[in-house]
């Protein structure tokens, strides 16, 4: 488990039955959601993965 940290947001990483389960925890709800949200899109794209946004909170990573 790992912790990626911005000024205004909190992802937690962790590995849940093969699937990386990105926890949000948002200090700051803004456009820069939608923003960091699409470099996220962007990497996994890169990396042949893509997420899914549930409940606007937490970000299923699977590969």
């Amino acid at each position: 488990m790992f912790t990626y940290r911005t000024r205004n947001f909190s992802y937690k990483f962790f590995l849940l039955k093969n699937k990386y389960i990105i926890t949000l925890s948002l200090i700051d709800f803004s456009n820069k959601y939608f923003f960091i949200c699409n470099i996220f899109d962007n990497i996994l794209k890169r990396m042949k993965k893509g997420f899914s946004i549930r409940g606007g909170t937490s970000i299923n990573v699977w590969t």
